[in-house]
């Protein structure tokens, strides 16, 4: 481009703000503002004047404010004027606050804005007492998420699967029924899982670049998905609770469908006890021998129905099975502390820095698996729940809480698919 026409166009910038300022466009103004900054083409003070007047305008919504403040936050920089940058992004974290009060306080759009106001204050100097503030503002907001959660339900007809899983395991063998039971399903590949989530994002565009928060029982925020494919360095994560959304409708119809009518079946013809999971938790490579006891009392729980007392047994052993079989494949699953003592490592750890030791004993599709299942924070994360205490008696019965156990014993068995005679022997022995 000529210097002529380039002289032409920021004439013609400059052009549009005047005739924005003139008209009172703010939504014009903002925009054609923010080009006229980055390309140095009007007087910074100048548009952020004007910003400012703007931003106090009772004509715009408190979004628009919040962005006139943020555009005279970015001219006070560039001509660096602290006091009046700080004093802008400060009026500019306000507007949350605002659109929090706009919706009286009260739930997750509120909550939501009020976080984004702590996080913003959180850089300037001398927030401190604002922020404690809006820390119980915060409380307040949160109490009352739940409340305005609706349930939103759909229809599967699962008698198929119902018919398909009781006739697999019923009138045969117990190490029959025991070892189909452990194959009822198979962990999905993960790029499937990846391919499926964009198709859906492209089939409903405006409905995956919508951002999700994942609230616990007492409406605290614990995950939030920025919701956007399009954003390099969102987009993975995006992805992710794409996967997890697709993931937890599976489980529940794998498990009303499949594998709970197959445990009572399995259950109710052969009134499982310890004895008959022992071979199992004995021979598997998954299972250290100081555990036996431990996960045998685990399954039996969950073969019988005692959801509860089975997830607290076996979802914390999962993480030590882990460290137990990299074990075995020759990779120490623990790390040197600066004062030369050994921790070992937590299950979000091993899934960072060991994982391609664990995809190559276990599979990338179960490594995923168990990932989404267990550990991430925009799933059920039933290790981190269980650990802390948080899991409610609903989830223990829930279905990703059956599936968790189940899934514990397909593990246990997988390794012993190839050798399953010695546990037909075992059982059939008198």
């Amino acid at each position: 481009m000529g210097k002529n026409q380039a002289s032409k166009l920021k004439s013609l910038v400059s052009d549009v703000i005047l005739d924005a300022i003139g008209r009172k466009d703010y939504s014009g103004f903002l925009h054609t503002g923010a080009i006229a900054l980055q390309c140095s083409i009007d007087d910074p003070t100048m548009i952020a004047t004007n910003a400012e007047t703007f931003a106090k305008s009772n004509e715009i919504d408190h979004y628009e404010s919040h962005d006139l403040w943020e555009l005279a936050a970015q001219t006070h920089r560039q001509t660096g004027n602290k006091n009046d940058r700080d004093r802008c992004l400060n009026e500019a974290a306000e507007t949350h606050v605002a659109i929090a009060d706009a919706n009286d306080g009260r739930g997750m759009i509120a909550a939501s804005s009020i976080m984004d106001a702590i996080k913003a204050l959180q850089q300037l100097p001398d927030t401190q007492q604002r922020r404690h503030e809006l820390k119980e503002k915060l409380i307040y907001a949160q109490s009352s998420v739940r409340e305005e959660m609706g349930v939103i339900s759909t229809q599967f007809d699962i008698t198929e699967y119902v018919e398909y899983a009781q006739k697999n395991v019923s009138g045969i063998t117990l190490a029959q029924a025991l070892r189909r039971f452990a194959d009822l399903v198979q962990s999905p590949d993960p790029n499937e899982l990846h391919d499926e989530a964009r198709r859906i994002a492209e089939q409903n565009p405006i409905l995956s670049m919508l951002p999700s928060t994942h609230v616990d029982e007492d409406g605290n925020v614990i995950a939030k998905s920025p919701g956007s494919l399009a954003d390099a360095e969102d987009s993975d994560l995006a992805l992710r609770h794409l996967i997890v959304r697709n993931e937890n409708l599976r489980r529940h119809i794998d498990v009303q469908g499949l594998i709970e009518p197959a445990r009572q079946i399995i259950q109710s013809e052969h009134s499982i006890d310890r004895c008959d999971l022992r071979p199992i938790v004995e021979m598997t490579p998954f299972v250290p021998a100081d555990r036996v006891d431990l996960v045998t009392t685990g399954l039996t729980r969950f073969f019988g129905g005692d959801f509860f007392s089975a997830l607290h047994i076996l979802v914390p052993q999962l993480e030590h099975s882990l460290r137990h079989i990299l074990k075995l494949a020759g990779v120490e699953p623990s790390a040197i502390k600066s004062d030369m003592t050994q921790q070992s490592r937590t299950l979000s750890v091993m899934l960072d820095k060991e994982r391609k030791s664990l995809e190559k004993i276990l599979g990338t599709a179960i490594v995923f698996e168990i990932e989404i299942l267990y550990d991430f924070r925009g799933g059920p994360a039933l290790r981190h729940e269980l650990a802390h205490g948080l899991i409610t008696d609903a989830q223990c019965n829930g279905s990703d809480s059956i599936y968790a156990c189940w899934f514990i014993y397909r593990l246990c068995c997988l390794p012993l698919f190839p050798h399953w005679h010695h546990i037909d022997q075992r059982l059939e022995a008198p």
